[in-house]
């Protein structure tokens, strides 16, 4: 997992390098805007709120958003490639690039909403350093989830993965667990409710509204700052392959990547979702003090 984690700090590098994140606004005339409506899917009501508040700045400027809300990731997809949307807002990178391959399309990303890191949670420890021998670990147990998990309990040095594999890892790939830790995998949605029998468990912000924590609970996280964050993780702002260079839509990423509506992020999670903009300046600035 480090070997894989250090190839994409240093794909991000180069590419922060040659793609300027800390882009201009789009340079046109409001007036031809006036009048235009847009739909945008999203999934949860989390984030149709935010778009809803994205929503109320573009009336401002003439601009209707139409907002839908989708309750399973697949649809948002689907609609936006025949046309139904006019571009969708609800996966990251990695959920985007797998979906396009098994669906043999080429929905691209025009802009990045928020980072929501993987975040573990225990209602019996408040350090994985505490995690006694045998303690039992949950995660979700779709691949996706499960595989980033595992890879995020190597990066802590809880276990440690078969460097090897090309594929994403599973339990089976686990080649050393010096504490024997027991990783069980459930359904995302049920994992809060098996809190009190687990030592820890990921918990996805989604869910976080069923039980008593907060996002500052977790007693470790991956992917809230620059040193750990993951940049094919950050959730998209996704059009059609034609509809990329859209200067509506340029406009609209825009009016999403504002002070404001960074605020209203952090407060409607509770800190649960991170600006992705924010971690992506953040991160050049980073690279460029390095440099110095």
């Amino acid at each position: 997992m480090k070997k894989h984690i250090k190839l994409l700090l240093f794909s991000l590098s180069l590419f922060l390098l040659f793609v300027p994140q800390t882009r201009p606004k789009a340079e046109v005339s409001l007036d031809e805007f006036v009048g235009e409506t847009v739909t945008i899917g999203t999934v949860g009501e989390e984030l149709a709120d935010i778009w809803e508040f994205v929503a109320d700045k573009a009336a401002e400027d003439g601009i209707e958003l139409d907002i839908v809300l989708f309750t399973d990731y697949n649809t948002p997809n689907i609609s936006l490639v025949d046309g139904s949307l006019d571009m969708n807002a609800y996966q990251h990178t990695d959920f985007l690039n797998d979906w396009n391959d098994a669906n043999e399309t080429n929905l691209v990303s025009i802009g990045n909403t928020f980072a929501t890191p993987l975040r573990f949670f225990s209602e019996k420890h408040n350090s994985i350093d505490d995690l006694p021998e045998g303690a039992i670990i949950a995660i979700p147990n779709d691949l996706a989830s499960s595989s980033y998990a595992l890879q995020i309990l190597d990066y802590a040095d809880l276990v440690k993965l078969d460097e090897s594999i090309d594929a994403l890892p599973t339990v089976n790939d686990i080649v050393e667990n010096p504490n024997n830790y027991e990783i069980i995998e459930l359904e995302a949605a049920q994992i809060p409710s098996a809190m009190a029998d687990v030592d820890m468990g990921v918990i996805h912000q989604v869910y976080l509204e069923s039980t008593d924590f907060e996002p500052n609970d977790a007693i470790y996280s991956y992917g809230h700052n620059t040193e750990t964050f993951n940049y094919n993780r950050l959730n998209t702002i996704t059009v059609r392959e034609e509809d990329q260079g859209n200067p509506l839509y340029q406009y609209i990423v825009d009016l999403y990547q504002s002070d404001d509506v960074a605020d209203y992020i952090e407060e409607i999670s509770n800190g649960g979702h991170i600006p992705a903009w924010i971690l992506l300046e953040e991160y050049e600035a980073s690279l460029e003090n390095e440099r110095n």
